[in-house]
């Protein structure tokens, strides 16, 4: 990759605040007094930015990280380097906050600012540096589609540049009663500043703690947690609810003990701010339960949302596709299966058969156009190859003949574009192939069944619940694809018994047994009409057809209803 053609993107994406953070109990911060221990503290610090990277969405963003606070002694080299920036105010106290931004050029080094201020120092990154390897180290190895300007592009949206540094400097002596005034405001007795942070009513969760001003232009976000030590996202959004109900992660922070702050960038409009830990990952697929809800709309609970193949974590920060979307780029193939998810390809038209198609005939004609500018490797439907023809300016039509059993079907038609990684989409339609005639059996009785009397019942099954099914003649009661008849045979000796189901394509089925009467005029002096209910039992006894009763409990007999 020619690294040389990264473009210097930092200054056209936003600037994340800077979030300061406060030191849990007695801490004492790391005493800084020459500009080399400022340069090994920044150096370390981007040393470690490989080991959350991966937190950070791929994008022309920047995200400030917090080194936290350092004290300088009166008269050392840092002492004197706070002339060359103003201070910040926070509790009383006076702060001064160093921002450091690494440039994306071939010839990387640090810019050292003050707050809102140009740069005051500049020092080498230290040789060696790849940031190419960075990158592959924190994302993974770039999707292999990727070339050229793409490829480039894919480099600079997870570059280290994107990360702002940030310390915090207090005068040595400064820095107890610093401490002092965080104590007081976490017993709700705090200092006289305004306004002061405050604990919220629940100190079981995260919240805003207060709101302010640092500096004329900068409002400043107090930020309240149960626990120091977390990692804290802060979102944002300029409208409720936000645009595609996706608010903006403008960074993340370590949270103090209890209290930290959140300085926000000039900005016009109203801003609207939510906060969510960044240490909790239900899914375990890399991600947040902050971020998958909030800033990719996604499902904490699924590592992989749309069930495509590809976890969140790959789509959002390797690939770029749409954790919600199974076909990112609209073309029948998933995401998890498309060698290019991001890159449609040749397009279907589908004249026949049509989705949901209910066909009569097992010979089922597939037929449709697509269009590709380029060079097709070929269509195949159901996995077989079939012939194209040219039309005109990129568009082949296509046409063959499946033969389908009766049944559910689902056809699928494929078409792929020549050269590697090949471009591929995909079509699929479901359809319904009922080609044969009904399909009717007599369950019982059985073939050269014996019978005393004339009364026989009957059941049959067909393969549909819509047929129309009579035995000899007899319209039989449906009990889902089973039905049943009671008929009478004629004579003693040989009766044939015959069933019959008619579709709706007046297309009929037949199945036929033969039963032997021994007694055509015998009677069960129990069962009077042969329908296997003994009579003091059988609600009707001279008619086989009722054999039970339904005992009704609601409503009441004689109870006077209104109907409508």
């Amino acid at each position: 990759m020619d690294k040389g053609r990264w473009r210097c993107r930092a200054a056209a994406g936003v600037l994340a605040a800077l979030v300061i953070r406060v030191p849990a109990g007695e801490l004492e911060p790391v005493p800084l007094s020459t500009w080399g221990d400022l340069d090994a503290v920044v150096a370390d610090n981007y040393a470690s930015f490989t080991n959350y990277a991966w937190l950070y969405p791929p994008g022309a963003f920047s995200y400030a990280i917090s080194a936290g606070y350092f004290t300088f002694p009166p008269g050392s080299e840092i002492g004197a380097a706070t002339n060359l920036f103003g201070a910040d105010n926070r509790l009383g106290i006076p702060v001064w906050t160093v921002r450091v931004t690494e440039t994306q050029a071939e010839e990387r080094v640090w810019l050292y600012a003050g707050a809102a201020e140009a740069p005051f120092r500049t020092n080498a990154v230290p040789a060696g540096f790849d940031p190419s390897q960075w990158v592959e180290g924190a994302y993974g190895a770039a999707p292999s589609w990727l070339q050229g300007d793409a490829l480039d592009e894919w480099y600079a949206d997870r570059d280290r540049s994107r990360m702002r540094l940030g310390l915090t400097l207090v005068a040595s002596g400064d820095w107890e009663t610093l401490q002092d005034a965080f104590r007081s405001a976490s017993t709700n007795e705090p200092a006289p500043q305004t306004p002061p942070p405050t604990l919220p009513p629940d100190t079981n969760r995260l919240a805003f703690a207060g709101i302010g001003r640092a500096g004329e232009q900068v409002l400043r976000l107090w930020l309240y947690s149960p626990e120091g030590g977390i990692p804290i996202d802060i979102f944002a959004s300029g409208v409720l609810p936000p645009v595609s109900n996706r608010w903006f992660l403008t960074g993340s922070s370590e949270s103090g003990d209890p209290f930290s702050v959140w300085d926000v960038p000039p900005g016009g409009g109203s801003a609207f701010f939510r906060l969510a830990r960044g240490d909790t990952d239900s899914d375990g697929d890399g991600i947040p339960d902050g971020r998958e809800t909030l800033l990719f709309d996604a499902k904490p609970l699924e590592p992989d949302s749309d069930f495509d193949g590809l976890s969140d974590w790959e789509e959002t920060y390797r690939c770029g596709t749409d954790p919600n979307a199974e076909d990112s780029d609209g073309d029948g193939v998933l995401d998890g299966e498309d060698q290019m998810p991001l890159t449609r390809g040749p397009l279907i038209e589908l004249a026949s058969p049509g989705d949901g198609a209910a066909l009569t005939s097992s010979v089922v004609a597939v037929s449709g156009t697509v269009a590709w500018d380029g060079e097709l490797a070929g269509v195949l439907v159901d996995g077989e190859g079939v012939a194209l023809a040219g039309l005109r300016g990129g568009l082949y039509a296509f046409s063959t003949n499946r033969i389908l059993d009766d049944g559910e079907h689902v056809v699928t038609i494929r078409a792929l574009a020549a050269g590697s990684p090949s471009l591929e989409s995909k079509k699929s339609v479901a359809v319904t192939v009922d080609a044969l005639p009904p399909e009717v059996t007599i369950l019982s009785p059985a073939d050269l069944d014996l019978f005393n009397g004339a009364n026989v019942r009957v059941s049959v099954w067909t393969d549909s619940t819509n047929d129309t099914v009579t035995v000899n003649g007899t319209a039989t009661t449906r009990d889902g694809y089973v039905r049943y008849a009671w008929v009478t045979l004629s004579s003693t000796g040989t009766n044939a018994i015959q069933a019959v189901a008619v579709d709706s394509l007046n297309r009929s089925g037949t199945d036929t047994v033969d039963v032997v009467c021994t007694d055509i005029a015998y009677t069960d002096p129990d069962d009077a009409d042969s329908d296997g209910v003994p009579d003091p039992s059988d609600p009707a006894p001279n008619d086989p057809g009722v054999s039970g009763t339904v005992v009704i409990t609601y409503p009441p007999n004689g109870m006077p209803v209104r109907c409508r």
